[in-house]
This record gives structure tokens, C-alpha cells and sequence, in this order.
């Protein structure tokens, strides 16, 4: 099981009769994005990431591709370096020259949820001559 939290947690005992509050920092993300819409074969894309305290260490985005059939499957695995105050992360991927039109990215929470950004897509090829 994945640990939730950033680092290890601190346990004391709550025999104390006081009230307290406890703080907890947390990740919020707000928008998953490709910086267009479509995209010529072998371009280069920025995926990003917008939130609130993303934390420091890069973010794990897994770009899947479309295939045929319609089923989504893994193309690249990317490391997004997050910004000093933790609000967005970044990174540039080129497109493979393959067959596949469709492209996604996932991004998994620190709680588990996986998200998905939009597609963005390849402009059909040139028609052969």
C-alpha cells in the first residue's frame, strides 16, 4: 500500500485533556493540461500541472496513447518539475512519429485517485502521393 503521506508520520499519545488542531498539508490539483489542443507528428507538447501545494519532488505523469480499438496504453513515462511554491509542474515531451492520433496523460494523488487530463491530438497525416 502506498503511503499518503509526504514524509513519516510522528505519533504521541493524546492523554493530555487539552483541545488541539492538527494541520495537514494538502495536495490539490486543479487542472491537468496539454499547452494545445492538436498537435503535428513528432512536435513537442508541454504537459502541466496546476494546483495547490504540489509539494517539491517531481510529479509522475504516464502519457497513454489510443490505439485501433480504442483502448488507451502506455506511450512514455515523464517527470514534471514542480515550481518553488508548489502551484504548477512541468515538462516537455515529443510525439512519437507511430500510428496512434489520441494522446492522454494520468497523474496519480498522493490518496490513490487517479487523474486524467485531456486528449490532445495528432493532425492526420499528409495523404501519400
Amino acid at each position: 500500500m502506498a503511503d499518503t503521506m509526504p514524509d513519516s508520520p510522528v505519533t504521541r499519545p493524546l492523554k493530555t485533556g487539552r483541545e488541539f488542531r492538527v494541520v495537514v498539508p494538502q495536495l490539490r490539483v486543479f487542472l491537468l493540461r496539454w499547452d494545445k489542443a492538436e498537435y503535428d507528428r513528432g512536435a513537442e507538447a508541454e504537459l502541466s500541472v496546476e494546483g495547490r501545494q504540489l509539494g517539491s519532488d517531481p510529479l509522475e505523469l504516464r502519457v497513454q496513447q489510443q490505439d485501433d480499438r480504442g483502448s488507451w496504453g502506455p506511450s512514455a513515462t515523464l517527470r514534471a518539475q514542480v515550481n518553488g511554491d508548489g502551484t504548477r509542474a512541468a515538462c516537455k515531451w515529443k510525439f512519437p512519429d507511430e500510428r496512434a492520433d489520441l494522446f492522454r496523460f494520468k497523474l496519480r494523488a498522493p490518496d490513490g485517485r487517479e487523474l486524467t487530463s485531456g486528449s490532445a491530438a495528432l493532425q492526420p497525416p499528409p495523404p501519400a502521393k
